[in-house]
Formats: structure tokens, C-alpha cells, sequence
């Protein structure tokens, strides 16, 4: 199960529809419809929404350990730490979340310029 399938769960937890989800949550309705089939990652910004606006535990959110809010089970999370990296142990807050998320995109920037150039070449050593 992903983040999608426990978002659709946090939804039916909330007793809402999904316009009035996403005015609590603080997000637009068709950026909580493209999480919920999967067309988008969930964002940094949401998922700090989601943590502010409904008390979501994102170590529960993205990776499916712990309770389903912060706070059940005596695993709260302190203020403005989003989750913690399973690898490391630390504290991940939101501001981390979108430099992790900047850093991926440089890489895949690069290494679709990359592939791109080996297309090139490909195509000019073929004609």
C-alpha cells in the first residue's frame, strides 16, 4: 500500500467529500484528486498540510509505520519534523523535504541531458 491508498484512507477517516477535505486540508480539489489516483507525488507543502490542518503522521502518510495521526500511541513527532528517515534516524522537517525534492529533480534534469545526448549521438553515428 502507498501514500495514494492511505491518503484515500484518510479521507474516509475524515467522514468528508473531497471538496470539503480540501478546503480543511488547505489544498485545491484537483491537486488532492491527482494524490488520491496517483497522477502526482504528494508535494512537500501537503504533505506539511496534512501534518497542520489534520494532525497526519507522514512517517504513517508516505512510508506506513506508526499510527495513522500524530500523537496516537505515544509516537507524536515534534513540531515541524514531518517524519524521520528510516535510513538515518533523523528528523525530517518540510524545509528538508524540498531540498531533498530540488536535489532529485537537478539529478533527473541531468540525467535526462544525458540521455538526450546519447540519443543525439546515436542518431547521428546512424545516418
Amino acid at each position: 500500500m502507498g501514500a495514494s491508498e492511505r491518503l484515500k484512507m484518510v479521507l474516509d477517516d475524515s467522514g468528508m467529500n473531497l471538496k470539503d477535505f480540501s478546503i480543511k486540508v488547505g489544498l485545491p480539489y484537483r491537486t488532492v484528486q491527482n494524490y488520491l489516483h496517483r497522477e502526482n507525488s504528494i508535494s512537500a507543502a501537503a504533505l506539511e498540510a496534512l501534518y497542520t490542518n489534520l494532525g497526519i503522521n507522514i512517517n504513517w502518510l508516505l512510508m506506513g509505520e506508526g499510527e495513522m495521526y500524530r500523537g496516537q500511541g505515544g509516537g507524536a513527532l515534534p513540531n515541524g519534523v514531518l517524519f524521520i528517515n528510516a535510513r538515518t534516524g533523523k528528523p525530517v522537517t518540510a524545509q528538508d523535504f524540498r531540498e531533498i525534492l530540488k536535489s532529485m529533480k537537478t539529478h533527473l534534469n541531468r540525467a535526462q541531458q544525458e540521455v538526450d545526448y546519447a540519443e543525439e549521438l546515436l542518431n547521428t553515428k546512424e545516418t
